[in-house]
């Protein structure tokens, strides 16, 4: 029955990523495509007129000095759609090695993290929201970069 959820779209995902740059806008939505990368099957890529249907809603939580601490919105479920489009979007996840350039600074993996998830219960039919702590490593990489260490 989750699965179906899943399926239906009906459950809400929120992820947290701290992306490099600082996006001109405070909210915006990437509506692009997303299929195999023609080149290197490993990625995806965004695609014109081919793939499937992706959208992704982002929004700034906070500006840093160099980097953005983001939270982002998948409607649909693409394979690395966040990674995706926010690279699509100009502004690489940190520590990304597949979608990302090198980031000015070493993350040691890419700074993304699944904080929350909402769905109605399908039995129950109550709502249901899981939520997991911000990993130590993004928190300390938003203490270092606002001190400016």
């Amino acid at each position: 029955m989750l699965s179906d959820l899943f399926k239906e779209r009906s459950v809400r995902k929120v992820y947290r990523a701290i992306i490099e740059g600082a996006p001109k806008e405070e909210e915006w939505t990437v509506d692009a495509n997303i299929g195999r990368h023609p080149v290197e099957r490993k990625r995806m890529a965004v695609l014109k007129g081919k793939g499937r249907s992706a959208l992704t809603v982002f929004k700034v939580l906070e500006r840093l000095s160099g980097f953005t601490y983001i939270e982002a919105y998948p409607k649909t479920g693409r394979t690395h759609q966040i990674r995706v489009h926010i690279a699509y979007s100009g502004h690489p996840i940190v520590g990304d090695t597949l979608y990302g350039k090198k980031s000015k600074r070493s993350a040691g993996r890419a700074l993304l993290h699944a904080c929350k998830i909402e769905f109605v219960h399908p039995i129950r039919k109550e709502p249901v929201s899981i939520e997991a702590p911000m990993p130590e490593d993004m928190l300390e990489f938003i203490r270092t970069v606002r001190s400016g260490e």
